[in-house]
């Protein structure tokens, strides 16, 4: 496992070697590692295992210290977005949201400098837990979104007003009245 993670960091770096780490193709670039190794894994009983592995390996050898910034966010998004649109096959949604979580908990600590891809990992872990059916947990993870994120991460009202909507749809399709109340006065607010 550790030449494993230190292949994939290496791989990882590479990104941030030479003039594609400038261009606006670094978004397609992580994309494509992170889909090239997910199609790596042969089909077997253990692939939703190995595909949550393989991906919060991913995220961790984007988060080496050899990794410049601008990689490490896009590996991430790239990770986030896979999840929210539900492309890794196989990967059910218990995997999904464990790995969403698992993003979360190793950028919670890097607030400012990944403050985009939180709120995108929050917002993708909504729609997961929406899509299982687990209104409050997809409630709870909008909420913990503060105003000051949204209004730097999602320039238009629109949007900001569209999260909160969220939130308390999902308070009361879970049936939490109170904190959809809550939800709609922080929405006003």
């Amino acid at each position: 496992m550790s030449v494993h993670f230190d292949q994939l960091v290496a791989e990882i770096v590479a990104l941030n070697q030479g003039d594609d780490a400038a261009d606006s193709n670094l978004e397609q670039l992580a994309t494509g590692i992170v889909t090239t190794k997910l199609s790596e894994i042969s089909t077997t009983e253990d692939t939703t295992q190995q595909q949550q592995q393989l991906l919060e390996n991913i995220v961790d050898a984007s988060l080496n210290e050899q990794v410049a910034a601008t990689v490490s966010l896009a590996i991430i998004k790239a990770v986030i977005n896979l999840m929210d649109a539900n492309e890794a096959q196989g990967l059910d949604g218990a995997g999904r949201t464990h790995v969403l979580r698992h993003v979360l908990g190793r950028i919670h600590q890097r607030p400012t400098a990944f403050e985009s891809v939180i709120v995108g990992g929050r917002l993708a872990l909504a729609n997961v837990l929406a899509s299982q059916g687990s209104w409050t947990a997809a409630a709870q993870e909008l909420r913990e979104l503060r105003s000051e994120q949204l209004q730097r991460c999602m320039p238009s009202a629109d949007q900001r007003l569209a999260v909160h909507v969220r939130t308390m749809e999902y308070f009361v399709r879970g049936g939490n009245l109170e904190q959809a109340s809550l939800a709609m006065g922080r929405a006003a607010g």
